[in-house]
């Protein structure tokens, strides 16, 4: 009877769910870092995606946005439905997938998607309640998006406005508003009207 010896490689899983080889993680953590740091560097990802404080040390990779220290510990409390935050200084390790999709994202882009890094009404980080309900409301249900504003409707959790169709009229969008719609529509799975209505 002959034995059959099997060889099990140790995975690391990234926070987006890819499973790499823990050996090549080892052996490429210096470059995908520097990948990291270089992304991290931009002008737009210095700043805080949620309250604009100058210094990122956390991202959430699934979100794709840069966050201060104070943030990426709300950005905790949301739980990882909702935000998959992590250390952005190389006391985590990286995978390839992770730093593509925080390449292709960044805060320039959530600015398009989920709207203005400050809320506009004043809560600061320094209230966790209130500060909690802002990320709920920028990242769940994009409350501060560009677009989405009392004039929108959201398909099956909200009215559409009452309108007289003589006084509507349908907005141009530019192709970068465009992306924005559709990466809108792709995260909830769901897809969202614009409208102007006229006074």
């Amino acid at each position: 009877m002959s034995s059959k010896m099997t060889y099990k490689q140790e995975l690391w899983r990234s926070a987006l769910g890819t499973n790499y080889p823990k050996e090549y993680m080892e052996k490429n953590e210096q470059r995908l870092y520097s990948e990291l740091r270089d992304i991290r560097a931009s002008l737009e990802n210095r700043t805080c995606a949620d309250c604009g404080a100058k210094g990122t040390v956390w991202a959430s990779v699934n979100l794709g946005v840069f966050l201060c220290m104070t943030c990426g510990a709300h950005h905790r409390s949301l739980g990882t439905h909702i935000s998959k935050p992590k250390g952005a200084t190389g006391t985590y390790w990286w995978g390839e997938d992770e730093i593509a999709h925080m390449k292709s994202h960044g805060n320039a882009r959530a600015k398009m998607v989920y709207g203005e890094s400050v809320p506009p009404n004043g809560v600061t980080p320094d209230d966790p309640i209130k500060w909690k309900q802002y990320l709920t409301d920028k990242y769940v249900h994009k409350r501060y998006a560009p677009y989405l504003g009392k004039n929108c409707a959201t398909s099956d959790t909200d009215e559409f406005p009452a309108m007289n169709t003589q006084n509507t009229k349908f907005t141009n969008v530019f192709m970068p508003d465009m992306i924005s719609l559709l990466a809108l529509a792709n995260e909830n799975n769901r897809y969202r009207i614009i409208i102007d209505i006229q006074a």
